[in-house]
Formats: structure tokens, sequence, C-alpha cells
């Protein structure tokens, strides 16, 4: 639940399975709800597609008495409903709704994109020709990616 890498006596028995150390279990129910909560709508924006189930899911969690896990589900379910599959979906939330990337950005659930934020949305046309990354030759004529 906390993300460390612990050794086997830092779990009890039942934690165990759950991958719960004792540290986490100790934790109060409401707080060991909202970090599972706001780990299960980031691992649903990192996920291949996002399901029916996982749909379900975030409409539950956007009647959550916690705001920011009603804020970050309200902001995925949209996102999934706008563009459920993965493939293209930074891109064209970056053409078509560039304010929705811009809140994603700031809430932090785009670390694992390069370019986000405002960076997005002043792009020209929606176009990612011209990502400027390391390692992309800017040679004339060599336009095929990384070297």
């Amino acid at each position: 639940m906390c993300g460390r890498t612990r050794a086997n006596e830092k779990f009890s028995g039942r934690g165990h399975a759950r991958h719960i150390c004792r540290d986490c279990a100790r934790r109060p129910p409401e707080e060991r709800d909202r970090i599972r909560a706001l780990m299960d709508i980031e691992g649903f924006l990192n996920q291949r597609n996002i399901s029916p189930g996982n749909i379900a899911r975030l409409k539950a969690l956007c009647k959550s008495p916690d705001e920011d896990v009603r804020r970050q589900a309200a902001m995925v379910l949209e996102v999934a409903e706008l563009k459920p599959h993965k493939r293209g979906r930074i891109p064209y939330l970056g053409r078509n709704v560039p304010s929705l990337l811009d809140r994603l950005a700031q809430d932090g659930l785009l670390s694992h994109v390069p370019f986000v934020g405002s960076s997005i949305a002043a792009r020209d046309e929606g176009t990612f020709d011209d990502i400027d990354g390391e390692g992309w030759d800017e040679e004339p004529g060599h336009e095929d990616g990384p070297e």
C-alpha cells in the first residue's frame, strides 16, 4: 500500500497476502481507503482499457466523502467516457479537451507522460510531431525517431 519494498518480517500473516505492511495496517481505515482509492484511480488511467467495471468503480468513487478522491475520479471518468482505450489517448485529449489534460497534469495523474500541462494545450492544431525530447535526431532528412 505504501509502495515501499519491505522485508517479510514487516508483514503480519494477514497483511502479507494483501501487500499491506504492519505500518500501513495501523493507519485509520479511512486513510487506508483513501490511499487505495487514489491508487485505483491512477491505475485506471494507466491501463490499456478502462473497462465497464472500472467505470462503475469510478462512479462509486465520485460519491466519496474525500474531495481529492471525488475530483480525481470525476476527471478519470471523463477520460473514460471520451477515450477508454489508451492508444492515442493523450494526443486525442490534447486536440479535443486540452483543459481536461491540464487538470489531469495539475493533479499529478500524468506523471508518466514526458510532456504535460499547458505545453500540450499550447501545441498548434493538436499535432504532436514537434515533440522536443532527448535522443531525437534533428538533422534534416532524418525524421524517423530516436537514434
